[in-house]
């Protein structure tokens, strides 16, 4: 499956305007969830800091999203277990499928600087 050209339109658009990671990737999720719907989030957590999110991405049609663009693989997203040039064993991803049930948990979780609506406030 190929990447979904208008998701990557908004992700370039977002990183013209704001920092899309270091510590806005959950908000980042939740507007991409806001915009393009049905999916899951893949939240990078460990047992050192369960409470914390390293990293979130969202999967819409088996294709991972942040900030970045694309990620190639679950693999691949472990390596933001707490550092991207020293991952920790302890990294796991948590699957939650993408509502509204989980945007506190996401964002509570996340070192934010911005807030969902000034990413998906560029569409306006």
């Amino acid at each position: 499956m190929q990447p979904n050209p208008d998701i990557l339109r908004f992700i370039n658009l977002a990183n013209q305007h704001y920092l899309t990671r270091f510590g806005n990737c959950g908000v980042f999720a939740v507007a991409l969830h806001q915009v393009f719907g049905e999916g899951e989030f893949l939240i990078v957590e460990n047992d050192v800091s369960p409470d914390k999110c390293y990293h979130v991405a969202y999967r819409k049609d088996g294709i991972i999203y942040d900030g970045t663009g694309v990620i190639e693989s679950e693999e691949e997203l472990l390596c933001y277990g707490f550092d991207e040039n020293f991952p920790d064993s302890l990294a796991k991803i948590l699957e939650l499928p993408a509502s509204e049930d989980f945007y506190r948990y996401i964002i509570r979780g996340s070192d934010h600087s911005q807030q969902p609506e000034d990413f998906t406030g560029l569409l306006k």
